[in-house]
């Protein structure tokens, strides 16, 4: 499959995008993969410049299939060591219309800096924004009623947000990332401007926004542009028709119903008299269900 990266290299103030096509690689796990591999960041500290984030989305977003429009951070781990994508809900909604597949973030910009990249229907452009490190504190610590993510969000609305005629997503890190190795990255879908409350969305695990501020130097990141559609090899999967043949042909029930049956655990199950992620894990799994960062051993029981 042919992908098309952009090179963020923050430390150069310079932008390099290239098109790959390499057997082995089919989405933005296999290509993460492949570059730490040559960068040899198995032998780095997790904050180390070269510990580059890799952000994108898979072969599939910009279908109708449901689940395929999630935003990954490909990253080095502070926690566990190891390289580790951390999923970020449908961010990848507002992304696939930048009209590229991976973004990476490379180097460390000097200053910290709000990565803004878009299509503006003919380019994609990409502006560094410095901040200094003191006013992001005091953002986070309260802006318009807000506190932390909430608040560095609102202030980049505030500040970008009448520039874009378009859709466009923001994430932000908050005050754990510069602190912890715990930080995470944090996205709100917005609608003309307007935060929508209870559209929340994490990529939390594995500590990606202690990576993207402690290596990278970077607090925030808009992006989205001009409706693009995605062109599909072979079988148009953007058709809603084509797509609903194929998932049926595989499951063989109603389309509807399959997704239903599938996404339970999203909304409330009255199997189990609760809902969510956690809802549904924990009946299931009890003291086993992986919480607080694998933390879990060490919790007493009661």
């Amino acid at each position: 499959m042919k992908f098309t990266v952009m090179h963020i290299k923050l430390d150069e103030n310079r932008i390099e995008s290239e098109e790959i096509e390499k057997p082995g690689i089919y989405g933005i796990i296999d290509y993460g993969l492949e570059l730490h591999e040559n960068l040899e960041t198995h032998s780095i500290n997790p904050y180390d410049p070269k510990n580059v984030v890799v952000m994108g989305m898979g072969p599939f977003a910009g279908s109708v299939l449901p689940g395929a429009h999630r935003l990954i951070f490909f990253f080095r781990s502070p926690l566990y060591g190891t390289l580790f994508p951390s999923a970020m809900g449908g961010a990848a909604y507002a992304f696939k219309n930048v009209g590229v597949d991976f973004v990476t973030f490379e180097g460390r910009a000097e200053k910290p800096v709000v990565v803004l990249f878009y299509n503006d229907g003919k380019n994609v452009r990409v502006e560094l924004h410095e901040i200094e490190l003191e006013k992001v504190v005091k953002i986070w610590r309260g802006y318009k009623g807000e506190e932390g993510v909430y608040a560095l969000t609102q202030y980049l609305i505030d500040t970008f947000g009448e520039r874009f005629d378009f859709e466009y997503r923001i994430a932000v890190v908050g005050p754990a990332s510069l602190n912890t190795n715990y930080g995470a990255i944090f996205s709100q879908a917005l609608r003309k401007g307007k935060r929508l409350v209870g559209s929340e969305d994490w990529a939390a695990r594995g500590g990606s926004g202690s990576v993207l501020l402690r290596a990278h130097n970077v607090v925030g990141i808009i992006f989205g542009g001009k409706s693009r559609k995605r062109n599909f090899p072979g079988e148009d999967i953007s058709n809603f028709k084509t797509a609903k043949e194929i998932v049926e042909g595989v499951h063989k029930k109603p389309y509807n119903e399959i997704i239903a049956e599938k996404t339970t655990k999203y909304r409330f199950n009255p199997k189990l008299n609760t809902g969510g992620t956690f809802g549904g894990n924990y009946p299931a799994e009890g003291d086993f269900v992986p919480i607080l960062n694998w933390g879990m051993p060490y919790i007493p029981k009661e």
